[in-house]
C-alpha cells in the first residue's frame, strides 16, 4: 500500500488495483496520573498498543506536584494517533489493564479527544436516567481506595439521573427522599472502572446534596428525616450499573461529562469497609482540641485515614509540640476540606513544616481570633479561627468563650425561605440547635445573640456559661431592655453590642448627663441623637482622626448615637 497525499486528519492511499480511497486518522493525548515509574507504561502499555495506535511525539513527565500519593507522583503524558475511529476508548483501556503490573495499582488513565470527535448526541441536554443495581455513599482515601459507609439502596429502589438542561444531578430513593447536587458541587474528575459485567462510577463531592421529599411537595429534609445522621460526613458516591444493559448509555454520558467540562479517569477501584478507627487521646487543651475538631469534622474524607499507626503519630505530635499543632490543624483543615482525597500523613508532615515558617502572626489592633461553625441541614462544621473586628461584648468578656455560628445550606449558601413550609424541617433542626445549644469537649456552647446584619446573614453568637456568667447575665447586663416586649425590638437593640466597634476612651458614669428628648405627639426628633462636651471629643479625636471633626457615631451604654 502506498500513500498518495495526507493531511491532518487523514491520508489518501492507493490500494493493489489503483483505486484511492481516504483513511481517517485521529490525534488524541493520553494522561497517566499516580503512577510509581514512568518506565511501566512504555513496557506495558505504549509496546503493546494494537498496530494502528501509535505515539507521534515524545512523552512529556512530571514527578511530583499537585498528582501524588506517597510513592505514586509520576504523571505521563503522550500525543497518539490512531485510523481505528470508533474505539479508541476501549482499545486503550482494554491495552492498559490487561498489561498493568500490580505495581501500578494508585494509576489513573485519562484518554483526552478533541470535543469535536465526539457526536452530536455528546453535546446533549437530554436528561440520562439510570436504575443502578446499588448506590453507596462513602469516602476516598487514595487515588483509587473508596471506603463504604452507607448502602443507599438496592436495585428497583433507587433512579440516578443526569439532567444536563439543569446541570443537576439526583438519586431518588422511590418514595422516600431525593438527593441533589449541582454539577459545580461536583470535583472535575469522574472515576470509572469497567469490567464484564458491571461499570462503576464514581464522584467526589465539593459540598453536600440537598435532601428532599420524594414526593410532589419537594419539602427540604435533614439528615434526621433519612434515617442516616452521618449523610453529611460523606464526601463520595458510587453508582454500580449493569454493564451489558446500560453500556450504550454510560458510553454516552461519559462523553457528555466530558463535553461539558469534566475529566475521566479509569481506575481498578479498590472498595473497603470502615476500619475500626482509634481515639485520638487529647491533651486538657481546649484550643488544640477545638483545632482537631476542625479537621475531623470535615468528614469521613479525614477520619478514615485514623488507623492506629496515624493516632499514635498524632499524640506524639500533641505531647511534642502542642502549641505549633494548633496552628498546624488550622491550615490543615483549610487545606483538606478543597481536596477529594489526600495521604494524611504526608498533609500533615507538609503543613507542619510550611506552619514552622510561618507560626509567628500579629494580629491587628481592635481584632480577636474568633471560633467559627457552620451549621447545614446534615452536618455541624467547625472552622479555624479567624480574626473578625472586635465588638463590645468581645472586648468585656474575652474571645476565648464565644464562638460564631452561620446558618447554611449544603452548597454553603444562604437557605432560601421563600415558601416556610418548604423548609419546615431545616427550621425544626435549627430552633431545636438554639434551645439546645452544642457540644466542644467539655464545654457547652448557648445561644447569645445577633445583630440586624448578622440576623440577614443568619449569623448567630454562641457562648460558653462560666464562672457564674451565662448568656442570660450577659443580656441582662448590656442595658435596659427588661421593658422591651417586642422579640424584634429586643433583638435589634440588644443587636447593637454586636455592631463593630473600636474601643475609644473610658468614660466615668458620673459625667454623664441625661436630656429630656425633643418629641412631640407622634415623632421623637431625637432618637439616636446625643451630645459629647468639647473636652472629651479632643480625646477622642487623636485616637481615630487627623482633623477637627463636629459629628461622631458612636456606641455608649448600649445607646447609639
Amino acid at each position: 500500500m502506498a500513500t498518495a497525499a495526507g493531511d491532518a486528519d487523514g491520508q489518501w492511499v492507493m490500494d493493489e488495483e489503483g483505486q484511492t480511497e481516504e483513511i481517517q486518522k485521529e490525534r488524541f493525548h493520553i494522561r497517566f496520573q499516580y503512577l510509581r515509574s514512568e518506565k511501566t507504561v512504555e513496557k506495558c502499555f505504549i509496546d503493546k498498543l494494537p498496530p494502528h495506535i501509535k505515539p507521534i511525539d515524545r512523552c512529556k513527565i512530571w514527578k511530583g506536584f499537585d498528582a501524588a500519593y506517597g510513592d505514586y507522583n509520576v504523571t505521563f503524558e503522550q500525543n497518539f494517533q490512531t485510523t481505528g475511529l470508533a474505539c479508541i476508548e476501549e482499545e486503550v483501556h482494554n491495552t492498559w489493564f490487561a498489561n498493568k503490573p500490580p505495581t501500578e495499582e494508585m494509576a489513573w488513565l485519562e484518554i483526552l479527544r478533541k470535543k469535536r470527535s465526539y457526536s452530536e448526541s455528546a453535546k446533549s441536554k437530554q436528561e440520562l436516567s439510570f436504575n443502578p443495581d446499588l448506590v453507596t455513599g462513602g469516602s476516598m482515601t487514595s487515588p483509587v481506595t473508596f471506603v463504604c459507609h452507607w448502602e443507599l439502596a438496592e436495585m428497583q429502589e433507587v433512579f440516578v439521573k443526569f439532567q444536563f438542561d439543569t446541570s443537576k444531578l439526583t438519586i431518588e430513593k422511590i418514595h422516600a427522599f431525593v438527593l441533589e447536587v449541582s454539577f459545580d458541587a461536583l470535583h472535575e474528575t469522574v472515576f470509572v472502572q469497567k469490567a464484564d459485567q458491571k461499570v462503576m462510577i464514581l464522584m467526589t463531592l465539593k459540598s453536600g446534596p440537598k435532601i428532599y421529599n420524594a414526593g410532589k411537595n419537594s419539602k427540604r429534609l435533614t439528615a434526621k428525616d433519612i434515617g442516616y445522621h452521618d449523610i453529611g460526613r460523606l464526601n463520595s458516591y458510587c453508582i454500580d450499573l449493569d454493564a451489558e444493559i446500560e453500556s450504550l448509555e454510560v458510553e454516552q454520558l461519559l462523553s457528555r461529562l466530558i463535553c461539558i467540562g469534566f475529566r475521566v479517569a479509569y481506575i481498578k477501584l479498590q472498595i473497603k469497609p470502615p476500619e475500626l478507627k482509634s481515639d485520638v487521646l487529647l491533651p486538657d487543651n481546649f484550643e488544640l482540641t477545638y483545632a482537631w475538631q476542625c479537621v475531623t469534622t470535615i468528614g469521613f474524607k479525614v477520619t478514615d485515614h485514623l488507623t492506629f499507626e496515624v493516632t499514635k503519630y498524632i499524640e506524639y505530635l500533641f505531647r511534642k509540640e502542642a502549641s505549633l499543632m494548633i496552628q498546624v490543624f488550622y491550615s490543615l483543615a483549610i487545606e483538606l476540606i478543597e481536596k477529594p482525597f489526600f495521604h494524611f500523613k504526608n498533609e500533615l508532615d507538609l503543613m507542619k513544616k510550611r506552619t514552622l515558617k510561618n507560626f509567628d502572626h500579629d494580629l491587628p489592633p481592635h481584632y480577636s481570633m474568633v471560633a467559627r461553625m457552620v451549621l447545614t441541614p446534615t452536618r455541624s462544621l467547625f472552622l479555624p479561627k479567624e480574626p473578625m473586628f472586635q465588638n463590645r461584648i468581645v472586648r468585656e468578656y474575652g474571645e476565648d468563650f464565644f464562638i460564631r455560628v452561620v446558618f447554611r445550606d449544603e452548597d454553603f449558601e444562604k437557605i432560601s425561605t421563600v415558601q416556610s413550609d418548604a423548609v419546615e424541617n431545616i427550621l425544626e433542626r435549627m430552633k431545636t440547635f438554639f434551645k439546645d445549644g452544642f457540644q466542644i469537649q467539655t464545654r457547652h456552647y448557648e445561644f447569645l445573640g445577633c445583630s440586624n446584619s448578622q440576623l440577614r446573614e443568619h449569623s448567630f453568637w454562641f457562648f460558653h456559661p462560666h464562672d457564674d456568667i451565662t448568656s442570660e447575665n450577659i443580656r441582662n447586663s448590656s442595658g435596659e431592655l427588661s421593658t422591651e416586649r417586642c422579640v424584634a425590638s429586643y433583638v435589634s437593640r440588644f443587636g447593637l453590642c454586636f455592631s463593630s466597634t473600636k474601643k475609644t476612651v473610658d468614660v466615668d458614669k458620673g459625667c454623664v448627663q441625661y436630656t429630656d428628648d425633643v418629641q412631640n405627639d407622634k415623632y421623637c426628633f431625637t432618637d439616636g441623637i446625643g451630645r459629647i462636651s468639647t473636652k472629651l471629643a479632643e480625646k477622642v479625636l487623636p485616637i481615630r482622626f487627623h482633623q477637627y471633626i463636629t459629628n461622631f457615631e458612636s456606641k455608649y451604654l448600649n445607646f447609639a448615637t
